[in-house]
């Protein structure tokens, strides 16, 4: 009779030992770096404070003085990673995959990331030359500048919700300028002619290279900034 209860017990350890199911996570490890560029295309000298994320968790890092960064005991699975800083803006990277294992997984090649511009647009002015419209405006001193005006025929008017744009200015001096002057006619600017519309100027780093959104596919820059408060005009 003892024989047979021990048999028992022993089976019914078996049997609920077997269902029991552990949940084993494995983690590997994400490493980088990421280079920084002035509006002349430089390396720039600042390379540390970067902050890195990885999306849908708490994990995050910070470049060093090098732009080295480094991620440990990330659980494995496809990540996107988010770059920013404040003067830089938000870089992307997208579908990153982590490996088991405690070597680290690099990316490709160094993130570029872009400085924004550090200058200053005063007295925007449109005014009427002829047939003609000239866009006039000075600054602080610039070398590097990429310039677009966008137009709204609603009072929201930026770099992504805009009716028409026209590029104002991409240049490159050999000594820094102030002073600016675009002379266009109504057809060449292809706007609508007697109505209302909003307009407003921005300004990016010309060597920016931008990133493609996914799953959108849209085409982003980062660098980005707004130059003039938004101004209603009408063309004739």
């Amino acid at each position: 009779m003892k024989k047979t209860i021990v048999y028992l017990w022993l089976v019914c350890i078996v049997i609920f030992t077997g269902c029991r199911q552990e949940t084993i996570i494995l983690h590997g490890g994400v490493v980088g770096f990421v280079q920084i560029l002035d509006e002349a295309g430089k390396l720039s000298s600042e390379q540390a404070g970067i902050l890195i994320k990885l999306d849908d968790t708490d994990i995050i890092a910070i470049t060093n003085n090098n732009g080295r960064f480094s991620m440990t005991n990330v659980p494995v699975g496809t990540y996107n990673l988010t770059f920013e800083r404040a003067d830089l803006g938000i870089r992307k990277v997208f579908s990153f995959e982590v490996t088991p294992g405690p070597k680290q997984v690099f990316l490709d090649l160094p993130l570029l990331m872009y400085e924004k511009p550090d200058y200053q647009i005063k007295n925007f002015e449109i005014f009427k030359d002829g047939a003609s419209f000239v866009f006039q405006f000075a600054s602080t001193p610039i070398s590097n500048y990429d310039m677009k005006i966008f137009f709204s025929t609603g009072k929201q008017v930026d770099t992504e919700k805009w009716s028409y744009q026209i590029p104002v200015a991409y240049c490159c001096f050999s000594e820094p300028v102030t002073h600016f002057e675009k002379k266009m006619t109504p057809k060449e600017l292809n706007l609508p002619l007697n109505q209302p519309l909003y307009m407003v100027a921005y300004a990016k780093n010309p060597k920016e290279m931008p990133y493609e959104e996914l799953p959108s596919g849209e085409i982003r820059y980062s660098t980005w900034v707004q130059m003039t408060n938004v101004i209603t005009v009408s063309f004739e």
